[in-house]
């Protein structure tokens, strides 16, 4: 029986009364109501297109920017400022600021000194130019350009003031202090105009074709910018502005739109994306125009590697033999597809303008390819050049530098010939071409003339170490030469080959391939090396009878584990149809007996057939004459798609 439960009510209404009473004794924590929550004045000042959303929309941005609001702190507090795409509700913020604000807290923030810019990292496999690097090109030229006037406003506004009230200044003796600020304002304040490229958060928004941005249900959709620039007032006086770095070349051609006056700046630099546009000569000209404090040159964009961009900025300041004193920096020096002469004016340029032993810094770009009948006077003259240019201590310590090879340069190559010749030259050619030489992927020989020096042409496993391709293109081979290129090919150590004509897309001679692989085989099993190769064959097969001598020597090559061969030949020109069909049945006739030779190389996997033309023409004679009945008995699969054939041995099993 529970307590209470049958007493009087007189007792149980004064058991109530007690237990109240308990309870007043204890003090009870009053909960203070939460007050509304209230809209940011600098958000609803940025951000007016919300304005109608009764609130909600304004409240969620708010709480997705947080501290990062552009605005914190005030512009006229303001010394660095970082226009950030790497989070995505900082990103979204940036692409929502309207030019008219963005100028507007350029025009507050006169103490500006360093603007960054952070733009997303254009895709490597993107085929069409990427929009990436112009991301808020619009603002951030919107808050520089702003930042200018700002500042000669408040100049005007100070000389106003100045000669209204001069001679009461002098009067209590202030006229200094006021001078001084007066001229402090003209100077400008803003002096580092930076740019990188990060990797970003969520979908790539700026990569869409359709120019939209996804946005989370719970977020309200922003405008992005739309690639607009601000108006264009002049002009725009930038007198402190001393660094400009790492500028994407899509933007700095934007230049040319705007009167911008920058003529203190001391280091100037660019950089290129995959797909980027180039930077063209009058573009590059009208950024060094009027600086003649210059220390700092580089210009990484190998897609305008003619040599004469450089040469032409430099044009644009006067040949005083004082204009480019202080230069410490140059880069990048291309030599793909540039002539000894223009190097040697690159030369007489910089010595003209003073610099004369002063760099302490040189950067050269190969390009992807240096061969020896076509580089060897550019790199003579590149010789001259640093000789003439580059600080003696700085060369002895690591003063000049080749640029690092990029993702697209899977293709890059050295010849051996060339090698050997700049072994026998000047050290500054063998030390740097030695360092070309350890990090490119393809190493050529094409059999021609080398010094008689041991130390010249002496070939280790440490000469190329990252080359994973040997690259024979040669249209005849001596005695002395095939002992030459087999000795290569064993230093490289690597299993994929290439053989082809001297143009490196022709056809090899006839039996070129077979003698290589015969040598280079012989070379190896007395080095007890058994590993199966991978072989790239430029072939000709139109009368040549390649197919016959392929089978009788199959068994003498080195093991090959995969044979890709490339048809190179064509219709004769003017060829009759009885000619034409006499033709395509020689090279469908010839490429089969390739096919069967292939099969009892030692190691074999598969062979692959390329052609340059001629795939539907073989195809449909292949398929008349049932030439692939010939491999049903075999562990062979045979297909013949599209313009390419191929011939896999089976698992086992299947």
């Amino acid at each position: 029986m529970k307590r209470g439960f049958l007493l009087p009510k007189a007792e149980q209404s004064a058991a109530a009364a007690a237990s109240t009473a308990e309870e007043s004794v204890i003090p009870q924590r009053k909960r203070k109501a939460r007050p509304p929550p209230r809209v940011s004045a600098d958000i609803k000042r940025q951000y007016p297109h919300l304005e109608h959303a009764c609130g909600r929309p304004l409240l969620l941005l708010q709480a997705s920017l947080g501290p990062s609001l552009f605005l914190t702190p005030s512009p006229a507090k303001a010394r660095c400022l970082v226009i950030d795409c790497a989070h995505r509700n900082t990103r979204r913020m940036w692409e929502a600021v309207s030019l008219e604000v963005a100028y507007q807290w350029g025009m507050a923030a006169r103490t500006l000194e360093k603007l960054v810019v952070r733009y997303p990292k254009p895709a490597v496999s993107r085929r069409k130019r990427s929009k990436a690097p112009v991301w808020s090109m619009g603002v951030w030229m919107a808050i520089l350009e702003g930042h200018a006037h700002g500042r000669q406003r408040a100049v005007a506004v100070k000389n106003k003031t100045d000669k209204k009230g001069k001679g009461e200044m002098e009067a209590i003796g202030s006229g200094s202090s006021s001078q001084a600020a007066s001229v402090a304002a003209s100077d400008g304040s803003l002096r580092v105009l930076e740019f990188e490229a990060v990797d970003t958060e969520g979908p790539q928004e700026w990569e869409r074709g359709d120019g939209g941005v996804a946005a989370p249900s719970s977020t309200p959709l922003l405008p992005k910018t739309d690639g607009g620039l601000p108006p264009r007032i002049l002009p725009v006086h930038l007198p402190a502005l001393t660094e400009v770095r790492n500028m994407p070349v899509d933007v700095a051609a934007w230049r040319m739109y705007r009167s911008w006056h920058s003529p203190g700046i001391r280091v100037l630099t660019f950089t290129t994306h995959p797909r980027s546009s180039c930077l063209k000569e009058y573009i590059g000209a009208e950024w060094v125009r009027g600086c003649t404090g210059l220390e700092a040159l580089v210009c990484d964009d190998r897609v305008n590697g003619d040599g004469g961009l450089i040469l032409a900025m430099l044009a644009e300041l006067p040949a005083d033999g004082k204009s480019l004193e202080g230069l410490r920096e140059l880069g990048n020096i291309h030599l793909y597809g540039v002539e000894g002469d223009e190097i040697q004016q690159l030369q007489h340029a910089l010595t003209l303008r003073g610099c004369k032993k002063k760099l302490a810094k040189l950067r050269i770009d190969t390009g992807t390819i240096l061969r020896m009948e076509s580089d060897v006077d550019s790199l003579t003259m590149l010789d001259h050049l640093v000789t003439a240019v580059v600080d003696p201590e700085a060369l002895l310590t690591g003063g000049v530098e080749w640029a690092e090879l990029r993702e697209d340069d899977l293709d890059a190559e050295l010849s051996v010939e060339l090698l050997s010749w700049a072994r026998a030259k000047s050290p500054f050619l063998k030390r740097h071409v030695e360092e070309l030489a350890r990090i490119v992927p393809r190493v050529t020989y094409h059999g021609l003339p080398e010094p008689h020096h041991p130390a010249a042409t002496a070939m280790t496993p440490s000469t190329f170490p990252r080359a994973d391709c040997f690259h024979l293109a040669a249209e005849s081979l001596t005695r002395y030469t095939m002992q030459r290129v087999v000795s290569v090919a064993k230093a490289i150590g690597k299993t994929y080959i290439r053989v082809s004509g001297e143009e490196g897309e022709d056809a090899a001679p006839v039996g070129l391939a077979v003698e290589f692989l015969k040598a280079l085989q012989t070379a190896r099993l007395n080095e007890g090396s058994e590993a199966p190769l991978d072989v790239l064959h430029f072939v000709s097969l139109g009368g040549e009878d390649v197919g016959s001598l392929w089978e009788t020597h199959a068994a003498e090559v080195s093991p090959i584990r995969c044979l890709e061969l490339w048809i190179t030949d064509t219709i004769p020109p003017g060829a009759s149809d009885n000619e034409r069909r006499a033709f395509i049945e020689t090279v469908s006739k010839d490429l089969l007996a390739m096919l069967k030779a292939s099969t009892r190389l030692g190691g074999h996997r598969e062979t692959d057939v390329r052609f340059f033309s001629l795939h539907g023409d073989v195809r449909e004679y292949f398929a008349r004459h049932h030439l692939s009945d010939d491999f049903d008995e075999t562990p062979y699969t045979f297909t013949f798609d599209g313009t390419s054939l191929s011939l896999r041995r089976r698992r086992r099993g299947v």
